[in-house]
Parts: C-alpha cells; structure tokens; sequence
C-alpha cells in the first residue's frame, strides 16, 4: 500500500454503508494515538452521518465539513488536513475486497500493541502473559470482519448468557433479582430526588470494576464530579470521608494500584449524545453509567416521550456494541413517599422508555421516622437471564435494603 491503512479505510468510510458496515472494527484509540487529526477526522465522518446518515463525501467536502466543525483550526493543521485530504483523492480502493483494508489496520494495530508491551518486557514493567496471548492473536482472522449470526448450538448459547457470570452485583438481593449484568443488557433505575441513587451506583460500581475487563464509563451530569469521585472511595473501601481524610496519601495509592483507572467519570453539565460516542470509541467501556440519562442532549423529537425514546433506542445500542448500561432517571410525583414502585412512576413516560429497557428497579422511599435508612427495590420489568442463584420469585420482587451514605454503601436487608 502507498498510503497508510487507515487512509485506505477513511476512503471507505466516505460511502454512508461501508462506514454502517466497518465503524465497528475500526480502532479508534491506535489511529489516535498515532495521529491526533486522522482521529479526529474519523470523528468528523461519524457526526456527518448523524447530521446526513445517507449522504456520501468526497475528499473535498470532508474538507469542508471538518473545517465547518472547527473552524479556529490552526494554519499548521488545516496545512496538513489539505494533504490529508488531497491524499485521499489520490486513492483508489476496490470494494470487492474492502475487507483487506480492515483487516490490514487492525494488524497493524495488534503488531503496535504487540511491540509496546514487549518493550514493557524488556524494562521488566509487562507481563509477558499477556505479550505471549497478543502474539498468538496477531492473525487475524476471516471471520473478524465478517457478519455473525447466532448459533444453534445450545451449549455455546448457554456458556453465552448463562454459564459464564457477567457483572456481578456486590447485593446479593440484586444478584437473586437481576444476576450478572451481560453484554447487550440495558436497564434503569427510576426513584425520587435524595433516595440514594448515587449512593447506590457508587456502591455497585466499584464493585464491578474489579471484575471488568475494560474500563467502566460512568457519564455525570447530576451531582458534583468530584464528590461522586469521593463516594467511589468510601465505597470501595468501605470508611466514611472522615478516615479517609485521616491518611488520604495510603489510600490514594491504594485505589490507584487496585482500581487501576477502572472508573471514568465524565462529568459535565450538558452533555450531547456526540460526547458520548467520542467517549465510547476511545475507552471501548466494559460498562456505561448514564446518571441521569434522561438530560442527554443531542435526541430530536416533536414530542418529550418520543425524544425520550430516541434516547433510550441509542443506550440500546451502545450496550449492544459495548457492554451493558445502566441508566438513572427520576420517578414522579406519584412516588413521592411510596414504598414500593410501579412502571407507572416512571417520570415523563408511560410507555416509550419501559419498552427498550431488559430491566428496571424501582427505589422507594417512606417519610417515617426510624426507617430513614431503608429503601424498597422494586423489579418490574426483568427480561434477564441470570444466573444460577438468581430466583424465579424474585425477577420481579420486592425487597427492603438498607442505605449506608457514610460510606455510600447498600446492604442486604438480612445483613443490615
């Protein structure tokens, strides 16, 4: 090739069902890394097909269009772009084997990796487990950039989505309601202002994050970033603020070495679909946290409930393409002081977000006195499959658990 794979694949990129077709194996992190404006040309042909999604480019109007997108850009990098662009003129690619192209970026990718992590090796920083799985995994397959079906066989179906835990709660209530949460699993948590969804998110997670291969991508437009950051530390270690403060430098060190930047909290006060993708692309999360998913900008509707919709269809997606995704939303007016929720208390929808969740819990909460720290889960929609602890009674149960905020922790009721 004269040209870089990944230009020949941007080529591709530039008819509206190759890129449908091919986005998913792109990896967006290698083509970053080793450029900053191809990665974020690559960026700009994605927001192009969210605005013109069958729409084709030519060279020069992916010019434009990055240009429009960024129009402060500095001379040094609209020099380059313009022999970026003019060099993907130059090229032509045979869409009979488009499949090559893809296939050579992704080996180059994995012979990149390969190399970094034997030079980790050789400094005695790396594993050289994991340097030898990267070997055998240079190859690429034929089948990594084909279409897969689903298979009939019943003993690899079950190692799919039952045999083989996914995300395990650290509540053994939600484990017996829900079990693992899996890849292509979307729910939600619906409940009142200041009954403990952070808490119980911050709880979870760093729960989750020690069994996660990947990062975990937790999208904050609700709560202060850095004090959610700090119920992630009571949580994982279980002490209240006023300890941690008494020897933050160990603990510091502590969640560094465990957590190893498992949690990443994005937060911003308005944040649009496009950031989530961007976010996505780049960390190719185990899990996604939406708190609150219903304040994700970047969803057009004539009415609330079909933007809401629009919405909740995307979480869908991502959890299909990346790992599962729990969202949190507020509950109505109706279940103010209420101890156990129904679908119907889901705020600004009846129908339209319950449709495309696999599960939804319920948190209630009474105003009486000696009961300010329990809260009532609530599973009215539960389309997983579990595990083998998981109880048919309780799919759809009831349960009370107890909310520690000292250290942003729930526990089981039995063990409260």
């Amino acid at each position: 090739m004269e040209f870089s794979p990944e230009l020949y694949v941007l080529k591709l990129f530039l008819f509206p069902e190759l890129y449908k077709k091919y986005n998913g194996f792109l990896r967006h992190g290698f083509v970053r890394d080793n450029s900053k404006l191809l990665g974020s040309v690559f960026q700009s042909v994605g927001t192009f097909y969210d605005t013109y999604p069958e729409e084709s480019l030519k060279p020069s109007d992916l010019q434009v269009w990055y240009l429009s997108l960024y129009p402060a850009l500095p001379k040094a990098e609209k020099d380059l772009l313009a022999k970026l662009c003019e060099n993907l003129g130059k090229i032509e690619v045979n869409l009979d084997i488009a499949e090559e192209y893809i296939k050579a970026h992704i080996q180059q990718a994995k012979a990149t990796e390969l190399a970094l992590a034997a030079l980790e090796v050789s400094q005695g920083k790396g594993s050289y487990d994991k340097l030898r799985k990267l070997a055998t995994e240079l190859e690429v397959p034929d089948e990594a950039t084909k279409d897969e079906f689903i298979t009939d066989d019943l003993g690899q179906l079950l190692d799919q989505t039952f045999r083989t835990p996914g995300l395990r709660w650290r509540l053994k209530t939600l484990n017996q309601m829900l079990g693992s949460l899996r890849k292509g699993d979307f729910g939600f948590i619906f409940k009142r202002p200041e009954t403990g969804g952070t808490t119980l998110l911050a709880s979870e997670t760093t729960h989750m994050a020690t069994q996660a291969s990947g990062p975990i991508l937790w999208i904050n437009n609700e709560e202060q970033g850095s004090k959610v950051k700090l119920r992630c530390y009571e949580a994982y270690f279980g002490q209240p603020l006023k300890n941690l403060v008494k020897d933050w430098q160990f603990y510091t060190k502590e969640y560094s070495s465990k957590m190893g930047g498992k949690i990443r909290l994005f937060d911003k006060a308005y944040i649009h679909r496009k950031d989530v993708d961007r976010l996505c692309q780049a960390e190719k999360p185990s899990l996604i946290i939406f708190d609150q998913i219903d304040k994700i900008k970047g969803f057009d509707a004539d009415r609330n409930d079909l933007e809401l919709k629009a919405t909740y269809q995307w979480a869908r997606e991502l959890a299909k393409e990346y790992g599962p995704v729990i969202g949190v939303c507020q509950a109505g007016a109706t279940a103010e002081n209420k101890q156990w929720l129904s679908m119907d208390d889901v705020d600004s929808s009846k129908t339209a977000k319950q449709g495309e969740a696999d599960w939804m819990l319920g948190i209630g909460k009474l105003h009486k006195e000696g009961m300010e720290n329990v809260r009532y889960f609530s599973v009215v929609k539960n389309k997983l499959i579990g595990d083998e602890d998981t109880k048919e009674e309780m799919r759809h149960g009831k349960s009370p658990v107890i909310i520690i905020p000292q250290i942003a922790r729930f526990a089981d009721y039995s063990n409260g």
